[in-house]
């Protein structure tokens, strides 16, 4: 898996209360690129009202999925196909944020898993 964004400052690591990674950015500049982990198809793009604003979720196969939250720009569609390290659009600070951020997840079969243990 690919490193998510361009930027490397994590502000929550993943806990049992907590189903993913935080990778924020500085107030200042524009908003950096997401990137997918790995090839796959998005299955959601848009809207998400319990908290992870503008989000995009992408299944890889083989029980393995990611989810990108808070984007400021979602840049791909439902049924896209993408490549590894592709980017998908911007980070922002949408739905439940308290700045600038990616709340990035992976699932597997469904279960959270910690993504540092898929980053290379």
């Amino acid at each position: 898996c690919v490193w998510p964004t361009t930027v490397r400052i994590i502000t929550t690591y993943f806990t049992w209360y907590h189903n993913g990674l935080d990778v924020a950015t500085p107030l200042r500049g524009g908003m950096p690129p997401l990137f997918s982990c790995t090839g796959g198809t998005v299955i959601r793009a848009g809207w998400d009202p319990w908290g992870l604003g503008l989000n995009v979720r992408i299944t890889h196969g083989g029980g393995y999925e990611t989810i990108y939250g808070h984007m400021s720009r979602i840049d791909v569609g439902v049924g896209d196909k993408v490549a590894r390290g592709e980017s998908i659009g911007l980070m922002g600070s949408t739905g439940n944020s308290s700045g600038p951020h990616v709340h990035f997840i992976v699932k597997y079969k469904g279960v959270p898993q910690n993504p540092l243990n898929y980053m290379r």
